[in-house]
């Protein structure tokens, strides 16, 4: 008797997969799921890859990282046609970067990626999300390309980029990361959001050197706001006080309203006390 073929597993189109992908979500048991999801990885749809790689990531399958990664690179090889949004590569940093994989080649493929599609104006970046989302991933790695990849992204031209890139230095651990989130700060940033995260990543990095040139900033320097968002929530011993004693220096405005919401970010029962009978102050 001739041997059976295996039978051929059915191609599902991209409504189908939605739906086997949400079923995969609501039965977490379900015994078909780590090969469904696999499957789905090899889908034609992006946002199919995308919705896989965000399933991947919230029931933490660790056995698929090797193919969330082959699945980016088939992605990024052909990324105008396959994933003309970067929806589907940006979801796989994101679970990559989740999972703990030790495989930085998406990332270095990521991080610089430039993708420009059309829209109603002028072409718009699509892969802004994702060079962010390399930047923080790349922060676990200790690839001696990571800080210069870093110090790249540091100078998009995006803003979210830079802000992924000032984050992703404060948790590197490297030496090099302090000067060169200092620099930034020296040369300064159209948004002041990145400059605040440089300041917080610089307090992670040395709180004894970073809390003097705060200190300094929040006296009057062109990015003070910036310092004081920074210091608010860094749980550094003396922030609460410098954050204070500035407070009560200043006769009102804009600025003193900023010095208030920094304390309300203190973590600390001193600043709990002290906020309390001006919380309606942040409400102005």
């Amino acid at each position: 008797m001739a041997a059976r073929k295996p039978q051929a597993v059915k191609k599902l189109s991209s409504d189908e997969w939605h739906f086997r992908l949400s079923a995969i979500r609501n039965q977490p048991d379900d015994p078909a799921a780590v090969a469904d999801l696999a499957r789905a990885l090899d889908a034609p749809s992006n946002f199919v890859v995308a919705k896989a790689a965000q399933i991947i990531e919230a029931r933490q399958e660790f056995d698929l990282r090797p193919k969330l990664a082959s699945a980016f690179i088939r992605m990024f090889a052909n990324h105008g046609k396959l994933d003309p949004t970067c929806a589907a590569m940006t979801a796989i940093v994101k679970a990559l970067h989740t999972l703990d994989s030790d495989d930085p080649t998406p990332l270095f493929l990521g991080i610089r990626h430039v993708q420009m599609e059309g829209s109603f104006g002028p072409p718009v970046d699509a892969a802004v999300g994702l060079r962010a989302a390399c930047a923080i991933a790349l922060a676990r790695h200790s690839h001696p390309r990571v800080i210069g990849e870093l110090t790249i992204c540091l100078a998009d031209k995006e803003p979210g980029p830079r802000l992924g890139a000032a984050t992703a230095l404060g948790c590197c651990g490297s030496p090099a990361a302090y000067p060169l989130l200092h620099f930034k700060t020296l040369i300064g940033d159209g948004e002041p959001d990145v400059i605040t995260e440089c300041y917080a990543s610089m307090l992670a990095l040395d709180s004894r050197q970073a809390i003097t040139l705060l200190r300094d900033a929040i006296d009057g320097g062109e990015y003070a706001e910036s310092a004081a968002l920074a210091l608010g929530p860094s749980r550094h011993p003396e922030a609460f006080e410098i954050l204070k004693e500035r407070y009560e220096t200043l006769a009102g405005g804009p600025f003193k309203q900023t010095i208030l919401l920094a304390i309300s970010l203190c973590r600390t029962e001193e600043a709990a006390e002290y906020i309390e009978p001006l919380r309606h102050l942040l409400q102005q």
